[in-house]
């Protein structure tokens, strides 16, 4: 039987910009690019501190600014309630943060973007620095960002992400 949910722990870092790079401020990306909003939203999402953040929950919710407010709600309702995991496990011991490096990885096949629809995907590097001197780097991922808009004139959101 699980407890009930206001007794569930809920694991959620601090305040603060993590050493690997300050989120890019809205007023620096171009909202109307479709390119432009799923680059920064990878960037931010993948850009962690054991500093501040308690999992990667914490890295996605600083993407906020560029997220649809349906799929910002569904991820801010369910923050993890468990342990991030041994990677990050890694991590904290080193006291570390993360760098990222993305690539377009739109060649790999992606439906064709609408006024109103976008796909766009990133082969994405992730470098774990430690504040110790230790450094890891992650197996590549590939990151594939939905993003929509219901006007043509409106700024781009993100409806979703997928790691393949």
């Amino acid at each position: 039987m699980s407890p009930p949910p206001s007794t569930v722990p809920v694991l959620t870092g601090r305040p603060g910009t993590p050493a690997g790079g300050a989120p890019p401020a809205p007023s620096s990306v171009d909202g109307r690019d479709a390119v432009a909003v799923s680059r920064a939203v990878v960037a931010i999402t993948y850009t962690m501190d054991t500093a501040i953040d308690a999992s990667g929950w914490d890295a996605a919710m600083r993407a906020a600014p560029y997220l649809a407010p349906e799929y910002f709600a569904t991820l801010r309702d369910n923050p993890p309630d468990r342990s991030p995991g041994g990677e990050w496990f890694t991590w904290q011991a080193h006291q570390a943060y993360t760098t990222v490096e993305l690539t377009s990885a739109d060649e790999t096949g992606k439906p064709e973007d609408t006024p109103f629809r976008a796909f766009h995907a990133w082969n994405v590097t992730v470098t774990a620095t430690g504040r110790d001197g230790w450094t890891e780097r992650s197996p590549d991922q590939v990151v594939y960002v939905i993003l929509g808009r219901s006007d043509a004139a409106a700024d781009w959101k993100v409806t979703d992400i997928q790691v393949r």
